[in-house]
């Protein structure tokens, strides 16, 4: 549990038919485009993990042609920390990022997706970092945390499995 004692909250996966070729093809999937409606609609900051840095600079256009306060970051950049700044403070809403950002980092209220969550990158354990930014103020104790995926992985289902029965565990 937290400090604020409320539990860890849970991914949930999104399986998206064809995600890579769509995204190859400068196509924003439906579901990800209603989870970015919904952040924008509900004025939620976020966090959009994707598992390269080409990833990144292709879909960078098509999530701001939703939300349009979004910026890129990843290990390259120099700005990356006045990014963060700039979403904590309000001024981003969100940030299409790298595992750079899987841990070390609170932003209030924010919200979590992992696109192409079955990437290999993104094994159990960056996973579970990467779950563990949603929910870390206690007023905003609760979250989304949803992974994106053509597929299940044993590194998802890892993950899911190590959030609950930290969940479990009494203290």
């Amino acid at each position: 549990r937290r400090y604020h004692g409320h539990l860890l909250p849970v991914p949930r996966i999104v399986v998206v038919r064809r995600l890579q070729k769509q995204l190859a093809q400068s196509k924003l999937p439906k579901a990800l485009h209603d989870w970015l409606q919904q952040r924008l609609t509900k004025r939620e900051p976020f966090l959009l993990f994707l598992p390269t840095i080409a990833l990144i600079e292709q879909c960078l256009p098509l999530i701001q042609s939703v939300v349009p306060q979004v910026e890129a970051v990843h290990a390259e950049d120099e700005e990356r920390k006045e990014k963060v700044l700039k979403l904590r403070g309000g001024e981003l809403q969100g940030l299409v990022t790298s595992t750079i950002l899987e841990r070390g980092i609170t932003i209030t209220n924010v919200q979590v997706a992992v696109v192409c969550a079955d990437d290999a990158i993104f094994d159990a354990g960056a996973l579970v970092q990467i779950s563990g930014r949603v929910g870390r103020h206690k007023q905003y104790a609760s979250g989304d945390i949803a992974f994106f995926a053509e597929s299940i992985t044993i590194a998802m289902d890892a993950a899911i499995a190590d959030i609950k029965r930290l969940n479990a565990v009494v203290v």
